[in-house]
């Protein structure tokens, strides 16, 4: 399993020359999102992963649309998580922030795209379905095994 935005942008050429089985973050992701209906959804994580089109690309094959958060909200973002969840610190004026830019979206579904975005928003804080990353891949890979 390979849980990086940075390699995400060479996953298929990975996969092409791994020995193992590779399972993709983005597909596990949106594979979920497409099963409970959902049309449109924000991606939230570093900038980089906001930036990127991974998750747009993929998700127009399965007729969804993936967003990113205006260039403002995206360096809220990514300062939020550099600046205080790598190092452990969980403001909860940061945490409203985050709730703020989702909230100010018609959406069915946010991407945490980030390790540390679970760690201060969690599901009982929105309406909006939040989909952590780092479970669905897990669940898929768990999954994957299970059926071998």
């Amino acid at each position: 399993m390979l849980y990086s935005p940075l390699l995400t942008t060479v996953f298929e050429a990975l996969k092409a020359l791994a020995k193992v089985p590779m399972l993709s973050i983005v597909k596990a992701t949106l594979t979920v999102a497409k099963s409970e209906n959902m049309k449109r959804i924000l991606l939230m994580g570093i900038k980089f992963t906001m930036q990127s089109t991974f998750y747009q690309e993929n998700s127009k094959l399965l007729g969804m649309e993936v967003i990113a958060p205006s260039i403002q909200e995206q360096d809220e973002i990514n300062n939020i998580i550099f600046n205080e969840l790598v190092i452990g610190l969980f403001k909860p004026e940061s945490r409203l922030k985050l709730l703020h830019i989702i909230n100010s979206y018609e959406i069915d579904g946010v991407i945490l795209g980030c390790t540390e975005l679970p760690l201060i928003l969690e599901q009982k804080d929105t309406k909006v379905k939040l989909l952590d990353t780092v479970e669905i891949h897990v669940e898929a890979a768990f999954n994957y095994y299970l059926s071998l």
